[in-house]
């Protein structure tokens, strides 16, 4: 719509908006349709002790850069720069961002619990066929995923990225050290 300086003003008010927003959108001469459209809402900011402690959470599981931010952002549908801005402490998120990053976190916290779980419970004759390591290559598979630095990098990180490869079998010599690392990466995901 045609900039109207009275309209803009009572948008900027009833939308909480910036007061800097009216100097661009004099500039532009044109105010956004979308403030026209039945139903729209301006995104929820953070607010509240919880919604902080949320966003603390979050950080400190990016801390450990087990998690690859370009594919979360994928994931929760968060612009890449907008992400990384948000994870450096450049911006506050929307409330609707701390929760889309929390429920991404914590699908991929349950699938490495599944995977530990069935490394945990298999029985010897299902070795051979890799049937309790499925659960952890489809978990290891994932974008998200740096699993060269959830399990070290090492011999054991180079065995286990082979393995994703379909290179060679499972390691199953540093089987206690990758539950340990699991053990560890779930305990980190913790909210």
């Amino acid at each position: 719509m045609k900039y109207n300086e009275q309209q803009a003003l009572e948008i900027i008010q009833r939308f909480g908006l910036n007061n800097s927003t009216n100097a661009v959108w004099r500039n532009r001469d044109k105010i956004p349709d979308r403030y026209f459209q039945e139903g729209f809402q301006v995104a929820e900011k953070m607010s509240g002790e919880k919604d902080a402690q949320l966003f603390k959470d979050i950080k400190r599981i990016f801390e450990y850069d087990k998690l690859n931010i370009a594919s979360i952002a994928r994931l929760t549908e968060i612009k890449e720069s907008r992400m990384r801005d948000i994870m450096h402490n450049n911006i506050t998120p929307y409330k609707s961002e701390l929760l889309a990053i929390k429920k991404a976190i914590n699908g991929i916290r349950l699938e490495a619990t599944r995977a530990l779980s069935d490394l945990s419970n298999y029985k010897v004759s299902d070795v051979a066929l890799e049937i309790p390591f499925q659960k952890l290559k489809t978990f290891i598979n994932r974008d998200e995923i740096k699993e060269y630095i959830l399990f070290g990098q090492n011999d054991i990180a180079k065995k286990m990225a082979d393995w994703k490869l379909g290179k060679r079998c499972y390691p199953i010599e540093h089987e206690s050290e990758i539950i340990q690392s699991l053990m560890v990466f779930v305990t980190e995901l913790g909210m």
